[in-house]
């Protein structure tokens, strides 16, 4: 009897050692939230609450775009070293973390893509640049660098506005002919949809579990920005908006397909290689048969990206998988130095 009393206590310990847990979790994150970091500063535009961190003031600018659901955090060990002899922005698009739409009905309410639904993804991806553009008075092209699912926002923004684009580094690149590539994962086994992989996101989130397993795994992130990141992925909030770009990814293909023909503009690929690539699929919990499957495929269907212009070249960069920006930064600061150098007449 005794036994079953002590196991009884031992899992109401437990239930409230978890919930006290995710509740500390919340208000850590809130707190977070309330106190902006000083590494950022806000644009305040019609409605349009930006918030974006910038280093260096002379010049070539440089602007990040990246992946769908991350932290810009994650760019600024990159954005450290270019700034120290040019010009770096990164910034949250609205729906992540401090960055809104202001509610203009007179109320203080701060709304997250209030009057944007799928299909505005990168049109409002495009507004929100050259907004920034416009309030830092910067006249002259940029270079921007692009991650992943990035990609797709980027290529729209260029093809729109190339007078603004002097060259693009895209890296991880993404399949532009999504629709087939995810028919040909279908039968790829322990592969999941990437509309589950934010679910399952989400419900660590929920639980405070980022705080303890790393959101990747097998990189060593930045201690100086690790807070940052953390606290990115472990707001749930910023699920919803991942859930919303991820769902607009075909509308946004559409959009690039039915845009202007791409400026004949520099483009750097950087890949990352088959092995590295490979062990984060298995870490992903994909199995090594259907990881190495999901390589071959991925490596088919990012391929496009090559043909982009006759200016566009690439790179696999070695012992890179798919995390290029965190793992081997010194890669991209030599990559965006070297696109510099050599426009210098542009920028």
């Amino acid at each position: 009897m005794k036994f079953l009393i002590y196991a009884l206590l031992l899992i109401a310990l437990v239930i409230a050692s978890g919930f006290l847990y995710t509740l500390l979790s919340g208000l850590k994150n809130q707190k977070w939230y309330n106190k902006p970091p000083a590494e950022g500063n806000y644009i305040d535009f019609k409605g349009l609450k930006l918030y974006y961190r910038e280093k260096g003031k002379n010049g070539a600018t440089v602007v990040v775009i990246n992946a769908i659901g991350s932290s810009q955090a994650e760019w600024w060990k990159i954005q450290n070293d270019i700034g120290l002899r040019n010009r770096m922005i990164t910034w949250d698009r609205t729906g992540y973390n401090r960055s809104c739409r202001k509610d203009l009905s007179g109320s203080s309410k701060e709304v997250h893509r209030d009057s944007l639904n799928q299909k505005d993804t990168a049109k409002a991806t495009a507004e929100e640049l050259n907004i920034i553009l416009k309030f830092k008075k910067i006249r002259k092209p940029v270079i921007l660098v692009a991650n992943h699912t990035g990609i797709l926002l980027a290529l729209y923004y260029a093809k729109t506005f190339p007078e603004n684009v002097a060259g693009m580094i895209l890296v991880n690149p993404f399949p532009l002919r999504y629709s087939d590539f995810i028919n040909d994962i279908k039968d790829i086994d322990e592969c999941p949809d990437p509309l589950e992989i934010i679910d399952k996101n989400y419900s660590k989130a929920t639980k405070g579990l980022f705080r303890m397993l790393s959101p990747y795994k097998g990189y060593r992130l930045d201690r100086r920005y690790l807070k940052h990141i953390i606290e990115h992925y472990s707001k749930v909030e910023n699920y919803e908006t991942m859930k919303l770009e991820t769902s607009a990814i075909n509308d946004i293909i559409d959009e690039i397909n039915n845009a202007d023909p791409f400026p004949k503009i520099p483009v750097r690929v950087l890949y990352p290689a088959s092995e590295p690539l490979i062990r984060d699929f298995v870490r992903s919990g994909i199995n090594e048969y259907s990881s190495r499957r999901l390589q071959r495929v991925y490596e088919q269907y990012s391929s496009d990206l090559i043909n982009l212009t006759p200016e566009t070249t690439s790179l696999e960069v070695a012992k890179a998988g798919e995390y290029i920006h965190i793992s081997k930064p010194d890669i991209i600061v030599h990559e965006i130095n070297n696109m510099i150098m050599n426009n210098k007449k542009k920028l």
